[in-house]
Order: structure tokens, then C-alpha cells, then sequence
């Protein structure tokens, strides 16, 4: 039974030594992931924790800067937006 209610959410963690080590909490095709590693277990995208990414865009900054700052590209800015709960689908197109 189990398996039936959790078995898809196993796939969602990366494993060492039979452990869950990294959970990708939007799916294993996110470049969004929490790993107690790195940024201190804050869900992440390149090691820059979501929450920042998230502080610099309520700020007002372009995405174009967010992504120049930090070395990520704009599927990862939007994936951590996402996890914030910003959907850019649903706001003006950038690229």
C-alpha cells in the first residue's frame, strides 16, 4: 500500500550510500533542489538560495541582472521563482 501513496516521491531524492541526500522538490526536471549541504538546507538553485533570488525580483530588479549577478540563466531564475510561488508563465515574457 504504500508504495501505492509514496512510491512516486521516492524518485524525487537523489541517494549515496542508500541515504536521501538532495530532494528536488519540483521534480527531478527543476534545476531547483534542498540539500542540508549546501546554502544550509535552503531550497536552491546553484547553490543561491530561492529566497534571494525571490528578495531581488520583489525588489524590482530586471531578470536580466538577477541572472547576470548570480551566473544563472533564465529556466533557473524561473524555477526558483516558481518554488517561491511567482509564476513568470503567467506574467510578461522574458528572455
Amino acid at each position: 500500500a504504500w508504495q501505492t501513496i509514496l512510491g512516486a516521491k521516492f524518485t524525487e531524492f537523489d541517494y549515496q550510500d542508500d541515504l536521501a541526500v538532495r530532494w528536488h522538490p519540483l521534480g527531478k526536471k527543476s534545476t531547483v533542489f534542498i540539500d542540508p549541504r549546501i546554502s544550509f538546507g535552503a531550497p536552491n538553485v546553484k547553490g543561491v538560495a530561492t529566497w534571494a533570488i525571490r528578495a531581488r525580483y520583489d525588489g524590482g530588479e530586471s531578470l536580466e541582472d538577477i541572472a547576470e549577478d548570480f551566473s544563472i540563466n533564465c529556466r533557473e531564475i524561473d524555477d526558483a521563482l516558481k518554488l517561491e510561488g511567482i509564476n513568470l508563465s503567467e506574467l510578461k515574457a522574458w528572455s
